[in-house]
């Protein structure tokens, strides 16, 4: 159970360390996206629909236009989060100590054999998941309570239904 909480915990701190290579994948996706929209054929054309029967095929404008413009915003939505996300990371990582930041980049990205310091990581995780939320409600969302606990065991019971929503 304690291994699980630690992977879940170096999972989360890579995954904000690698925040630059997820911008750049939703980037090339958002250019992928429009390139194959506007490589599309717009005009109607003539298509075999079995046997001898011949139909019109039309670019649906509505349809076409419709799917690619929620396509398009859905990743600049999703880039848009990961930016903040990245924001508020770099500024956090920037006002710790030299040392501590030298051992998250030697832990997290240079992935260098270092003594585990389990109070720096702590500290981190729970900026992380602040930053996690204040991203969530500046896009009017909820944060998810239940995903920042590592140890419920110390929670009363009107807290764990807090945690719960009930």
């Amino acid at each position: 159970m304690v291994r699980i909480i630690e992977d879940e915990k170096n999972d989360l701190i890579n995954k904000y360390f690698r925040l630059d290579q997820k911008i750049n994948r939703d980037l090339q996706l958002l250019n992928k996206v429009k390139k194959q929209y506007h490589s599309k054929s717009y005009h109607t054309r003539m298509e075999a629909a079995g046997g001898i029967e011949v139909r019109t095929r039309a670019f649906r404008i509505e349809d076409e236009v419709c799917d690619y413009l929620d396509h398009v915003a859905l990743i600049e939505k999703r880039m848009n989060k990961k930016e903040r996300k990245k924001y508020y990371f770099i500024n956090y990582l920037n006002k710790l100590p030299p040392i501590e930041r030298k051992y998250l980049y030697d832990r997290f990205v240079h992935q260098s054999n270092v003594m585990v310091n389990e109070k720096i990581e702590r500290a981190v995780t729970e900026e992380i998941y602040e930053i996690e939320d204040a991203v969530s409600y500046m896009n009017g969302e909820v944060p998810d309570k239940l995903l920042r606990l590592d140890d419920v065991t110390g929670l009363d019971f009107e807290n764990l239904l807090e945690v719960l929503d009930l």
